[in-house]
């Protein structure tokens, strides 16, 4: 007789290409974060990379996948949003200057 064991945890299928994007745009938010002149663009880079971060772990939990990717771009793209929100009265200077961003963003 054959023996058919289950997959361990760790041998799932790697992670869908949407977790993969979300951490590149959560890595390049965070960067650009860093950066403070770049900084609202990585606010607005890391608002994309929570949403395409949660849609790969939702994809991910579908098809017993590892949503690992995914987990850590929530956490790149949090930060980078998390640091805007915090520190946007105090960065003076921004790429282009204030007038080339929109009302809202500051």
């Amino acid at each position: 007789m054959h023996d058919h064991a289950a997959p361990a945890a760790d041998e799932r299928e790697p992670a869908p290409r949407l977790a993969g994007f979300g951490l590149a745009a959560g890595i390049i938010a965070v960067l650009m974060a860093a950066t403070v002149r770049l900084a609202p663009a990585g606010f607005l880079i890391g608002i994309v990379a929570v949403v395409v971060s949660a849609l790969g772990f939702v994809v991910a939990t579908i098809q017993t996948r590892s949503p690992k990717l995914a987990v850590a771009g929530i956490f790149c793209g949090a930060f980078a949003i998390l640091f805007w929100l915090l520190a946007r009265e105090d960065i003076g200077a921004v790429a282009g200057g204030r007038d080339a961003w929109p009302d809202w963003l500051f």
